[in-house]
């Protein structure tokens, strides 16, 4: 499978690995699904999406920035990891297009994961503070 998506970090997460040779409808195959997680999720759902497979961008590239991620309430961060310079700058523009911020581009996918889980962790945190103050008692 040129695109495979997993569910990681107990749901937090989506993990791409994207290998050539794909296509666009390769990645759009995984929408219905990934918009199932999103509805479903009570906090924010990140990404990694790993490039490392990958030489070239197919054509219909910019159709990345129709995943439902990328303007869904529970859309978090997305981590690019192993991007070359072009499928960055590809990205960079489809997602701007999406008027979608929310991303960073890594050398490895352990950076990536890094900053996915250092995200959670701030989210937990946040929710946590947020509980003792509705409930001091805690």
């Amino acid at each position: 499978m040129p695109v495979t998506m997993e569910l990681i970090e107990n749901g937090r997460s989506l993990r791409y690995v994207i290998s050539d040779p794909w296509i666009i409808a390769d990645f759009t195959a995984t929408f219905p699904e990934a918009k199932a997680i999103l509805d479903a999720a009570h906090y924010p759902v990140h990404g990694v999406v790993n490039l490392h497979a990958t030489a070239k961008d197919p054509l219909g590239v910019l159709n990345i920035r129709k995943h439902p991620s990328f303007s869904h309430p529970n859309g978090g961060w997305t981590a690019f990891c192993h991007a070359s310079p072009l499928a960055r700058r590809v990205t960079e523009t489809a997602l701007r297009l999406a008027r979608f911020n929310r991303m960073k581009f890594f050398n490895t996918e352990a950076e990536g994961l890094a900053f996915v889980r250092d995200l959670i962790a701030k989210e937990d945190l946040a929710r946590q503070n947020s509980v003792q103050q509705r409930d001091p008692v805690l």
